[in-house]
């Protein structure tokens, strides 16, 4: 029998949703039932051994934690399991669970995957209900999952997803976007390389290098369009709570919330439309690529994995992104939005594990 953690943003029936922070904990009841996330791999057998601690509010991507601690990072011992789901990669990559749970957004997920050596799986936003999961920003949140081996990524993918996911073509085209790899540090982009190549070679096919956004500037204003997005939506999210009962942040999750609640409407409304011109340049970019997602004749999304490829989506961008663990880097494949299937890549870029 395969077992799970669960990040403590998730709901399971009869104990408190603590989301990382005690104040939280202490002024909110037990839940009543499960995360339907939860009810799913509970239906396909899977044994949930309990929740796994997160960075307070799953706002931070650092795997520490001001009142809880960091949890170790045994792929790693002296390095940082990642955040915010940095509970669950830690529980899988000690072997004491089979399956982390946990949420994402800008990569929460992800990035405890690259850390800690493991799968990571993002699905699409929208593809899995979210019932019963504490909401960060409701426009970016998603469930994923942590695992130490393709086929169980793929056994807890389908529970979750309720459909076999391993059907689907082969990819035949990458385009590799140069303006998010020169995000890169130097000290990092050697063995970027190295693993990108080793992505490229296990896909075959065509492959185009391409700039999605113009230039590195370009790329950095679309991440700012989440950044305000996020912000103003976490606001409407916890501030009430906040301002009712003045709780203790840690470092970097204090300044995050201060600078959310100074977001206004009027930047939040022009965000949301740069975001949509974001997202059909990332549409118009993958019409000529192709890609590795299917979507079935109702337009619901039929997210492809196996042989250790994972099909996923952006925040920004609003589509489908495949991640591929690599030689210890974490590779964002970007896929496109459709009614068909598509046989194609678009390389988005890559997280060096810390």
């Amino acid at each position: 029998m395969l077992t799970a953690v669960v990040k403590d943003v998730i709901d399971l029936a009869g104990e408190v949703t603590g989301a990382g922070n005690p104040v939280w904990a202490a002024t909110h009841d037990p839940a009543p039932r499960d995360a339907v996330c939860v009810e799913r791999l509970r239906a396909a057998g899977i044994a949930i051994l309990g929740k796994a601690t997160c960075a307070e509010f799953a706002f931070s991507l650092s795997g520490d934690n001001a009142h809880f601690g960091m949890p170790s990072n045994a792929a790693a011992p002296d390095r940082n399991p990642g955040g915010s789901s940095s509970g669950s990669p830690a529980a899988v990559s000690a072997a004491t669970s089979d399956i982390g749970v946990g949420t994402d957004e800008l990569g929460s997920v992800r990035i405890p995957a690259s850390y800690c050596g493991l799968f990571g799986y993002r699905p699409s936003y929208g593809f899995v209900d979210t019932t019963g999961v504490l909401h960060l920003a409701r426009s970016f949140d998603t469930v994923g999952l942590l695992t130490a081996s393709g086929p169980v990524l793929l056994a807890a993918a389908e529970a979750l997803v309720g459909r076999g996911l391993s059907d689907g073509p082969s990819a035949r085209r990458v385009r590799v976007v140069a303006d998010a790899l020169a995000l890169a540090d130097a000290l990092v982009r050697p063995s970027l390389d190295v693993a990108l190549s080793t992505v490229l070679e296990a896909v075959g096919g065509e492959s185009e290098t391409i700039d999605a956004f113009g230039d590195e500037t370009g790329f950095r204003r679309a991440l700012d369009v989440f950044s305000t997005m996020q912000g103003f939506e976490v606001w409407q999210q916890f501030g009430d709570w906040i301002e009712r009962h003045d709780p203790s942040f840690g470092p970097g999750v204090a300044e995050r919330f201060a600078r959310a609640m100074s977001i206004t409407r009027t930047e939040y409304d022009s965000a949301q439309v740069a975001c949509a011109s974001l997202r059909a340049r990332i549409v118009d970019l993958l019409d000529g690529c192709g890609a590795r997602a299917a979507y079935d004749r109702r337009g619901r999304t039929a997210a492809h994995c196996g042989r250790g490829r994972i099909a996923t989506r952006t925040p920004a961008g609003g589509t489908p992104v495949l991640s591929r663990f690599a030689g210890g880097l974490s590779f964002d494949i970007v896929t496109s939005h459709s009614d068909r299937w598509h046989t194609g890549w678009l390389c988005a870029g890559g997280s060096a594990g810390g």
